[in-house]
């Protein structure tokens, strides 16, 4: 099989498991979610798996209940090693499963193996067939020209979107530094209740977001009796919250774009500081 052929069935399932994967998660939050890692329209995974069953599970399978099975064991597999793979990539969980029946480690779930199992016999006996003859009628030179084009295309994305999920990482990291440096400053006894009464009264001056520092000062001196008597509260921490305000409400659209394609985000060292991000963004946008 010419390796041209695979590329573009890889890319047309890759891009039909996007449509299968953004309607189903629309459906079930009830508004429109735009699914994968990647900013195109394509699942990779989707592409793979399907590349997997065309050519390794299907020639040597003679049911459609062995076809079922096999498809669904295999896929769910690949699921799994992908989620390992960019976890440990990103330092990121980047979808949970742990609240549905019959998960393993939450990366893979009953539910999702039958779907795919389902998929893959629509996939072999109904959709295969079709796209294979659409891909045969184009001539061997704009396969090539669609191949290279649309691989390069690709490989920018991924680096795009890599690149995006490494910077929102780094967010993470910025943001917990500066909150630890505000705890040594303040102190660390009943830091979570001093923070909380310290936002309450000082939040409307940080969210101002005055250019002028003695301005924004002023400001805050001048009203500074009115939580003075609440904690007390080193003034110097100030620039800080409005750096980490800074940070939460300055993400990129490529950041958010993440957030919003994986609502299950996690992150592994920083989760605290991932939650309040995305707060600080749905409220915003």
């Amino acid at each position: 099989m010419d390796w041209t052929v695979i590329f573009l069935f890889w890319f047309i399932y890759s891009f039909l498991g996007w449509i299968v994967e953004t309607l189903y998660c629309s459906i079930r939050q009830g508004s429109f979610a735009d699914r994968g890692f990647l900013s195109g329209p394509i699942c990779p995974i989707y592409g793979v798996g399907s590349i997997y069953v065309i050519f390794l599970v299907d020639p040597y399978v003679k049911t459609l209940g062995g076809l079922f099975l096999l498809s669904m064991v295999t896929t769910s597999i690949l699921e799994y090693i992908t989620s390992y793979i960019m976890e440990k990539l990103f330092a990121m969980r980047w979808w949970d499963y742990s609240e549905r029946k019959f998960n393993i480690n939450g990366r893979v779930c009953l539910e999702n193996s039958i779907y795919f199992g389902i998929l893959s016999i629509l996939l072999i006996n109904w959709i295969h067939p079709y796209i294979s003859l659409f891909v045969q009628q184009i001539s061997d030179t704009n396969k090539n020209y669609m191949s290279i084009f649309l691989f390069a295309i690709i490989l920018l994305d991924i680096a795009y979107s890599s690149n995006a999920a490494i910077k929102l990482n780094s967010r993470f990291k910025e943001i917990y530094v500066l909150k630890e440096e505000i705890r040594d400053a303040i102190g660390r006894d009943n830091i979570e209740e001093k923070i909380e009464i310290f936002l309450a009264h000082g939040q409307r001056f940080i969210e101002e977001k005055h250019e002028d520092w003695m301005e924004f000062k002023e400001n805050i001196n001048a009203n500074i009796n009115e939580f003075k008597d609440h904690v007390e509260v080193d003034l110097s921490t100030l620039p800080l919250y409005k750096k980490i305000k800074e940070l939460q409400m300055g993400s990129k659209f490529s950041e958010r774009r993440i957030l919003r394609a994986f609502p299950k985000l996690k992150s592994l060292k920083y989760n605290d500081v991932l939650e309040e991000l995305k707060r600080n963004i749905k409220n915003k946008f």
